[in-house]
């Protein structure tokens, strides 16, 4: 499975939502450091980073991350065209960036 490129065949990072365990959106996360790894006999496995706050892209203002305190284990993550993940295993870094790593199967 290929992860989504632009024109230029530059790795553009996918769409993320969290969800309910029931799968229902609760809304979509600003991720950086995404990495993928995709297995066709066992589970596959995504980690990402998600902020506490982040940059608004249209109005450079700093904003606070709405779903950061929701970003728990046993959640679900989307990943549009890929499929659901399970969060397994979330690391809070509070010290110099408050931010969560989280790995999902």
């Amino acid at each position: 499975m290929n992860l989504p490129s632009n024109l230029f065949n530059n790795y553009t990072p996918p769409q993320v939502f969290l969800c309910q365990p029931n799968k229902t959106i609760i809304g979509e996360l600003q991720v950086y450091d995404f990495t993928a790894d995709f297995k066709f006999n066992t589970y596959s496995e995504v980690s990402f980073t998600i902020s506490k706050t982040y940059i608004d892209i249209i109005d450079g203002k700093q904003r606070q991350n709405p779903y950061y305190y929701l970003v728990d284990s046993l959640r679900v993550i989307y990943i549009r065209g890929i499929g659901h993940f399970v969060i397994q295993d979330v690391k809070e870094n509070l010290s110099e960036s408050n931010t969560k790593s989280v790995t999902a199967f």
